[in-house]
C-alpha cells in the first residue's frame, strides 16, 4: 500500500480491518477474507491465481451484505460501506454511498462506524464536507466505547479545534440518542 498521509492513511489501514473482520464474520474462512480484501490491499492489483477464486464468492457475499444491512445490522452496513469506498465486491466505488452506510451504522451506535465516519469528516471525502465540529462528535462517541483509534484522534481534533467548536462537538455527542432498531 502506498504510503499516505493523516486520515487518509488511518482511512486505509481502517478499509483493510473493516473488510477482514466482516468477511470473515460473515463466512467463517480467514482464507475467503484475505482473498476478497485482497485486492483493497494490494489497490486493486490483486495477485490472485485462478485456482484460488476467491472473487468468485463476491456475488453472494454482496447479496448477502446487502439482505442483513438492510434490516440495519450495524457490522453489515459497516462491510457494506467498505465495499462502496473501495470499488470491491462487484459495487462501483462510490464514496457517497459508502457514507451512507457508515452513517446509518454509526446511528445505531455502532462504534467502529462512528469512527469512520469521524475519519470521513476529517477527510474531506465525497459525501460528507470537511466538518471537524462532526469530526469529533462522532470520534468522542467512539471513544466512550473503547475504540482506541478514536481516542487517539480525539486527541488530535482537540489540539485544532477552538474550545468553542470543542464544546459544539461535546454537545452534539451528549444529545445523541442512537437509532433503536425495531425486530431485535
Amino acid at each position: 500500500m502506498s504510503r499516505l498521509l493523516g486520515g487518509e492513511q488511518m482511512l486505509a489501514e481502517l478499509q483493510v480491518i473493516i473488510c477482514m473482520k466482516t468477511t470473515k464474520a460473515l463466512f467463517g474462512s480467514l482464507t475467503l477474507a484475505l482473498g476478497l480484501c485482497l485486492g483493497l490491499i494490494t489497490n486493486g492489483q490483486t495477485p490472485i491465481t485462478q485456482t484460488d477464486k476467491p472473487q468468485a464468492k463476491a456475488p453472494k457475499l454482496l447479496a448477502d451484505l446487502r439482505t442483513k444491512a438492510e434490516k440495519d445490522d450495524a457490522q453489515t452496513q459497516n462491510a457494506l460501506a467498505h465495499a462502496f469506498l473501495t470499488g470491491t465486491l462487484g459495487v462501483p466505488k462510490d464514496e457517497v454511498e459508502a457514507v451512507r452506510w457508515y452513517y446509518k451504522a454509526a446511528t445505531q451506535n455502532d462504534a467502529q462506524a462512528q469512527f469512520s465516519l469521524g475519519a470521513w469528516y476529517t477527510t474531506n471525502g465525497k459525501g460528507v464536507a470537511k466538518v471537524y465540529v462532526l469530526a469529533y462528535k462522532w470520534m468522542l462517541l467512539a471513544a466512550a466505547q473503547g475504540y482506541p483509534e478514536a481516542k487517539k484522534e480525539v486527541a488530535t481534533l482537540e489540539g485544532s479545534l477552538s474550545q468553542e467548536q470543542i464544546a459544539k462537538g461535546r454537545k452534539l455527542a451528549v444529545n445523541f440518542k442512537p437509532q433503536a432498531v425495531v425486530g431485535r
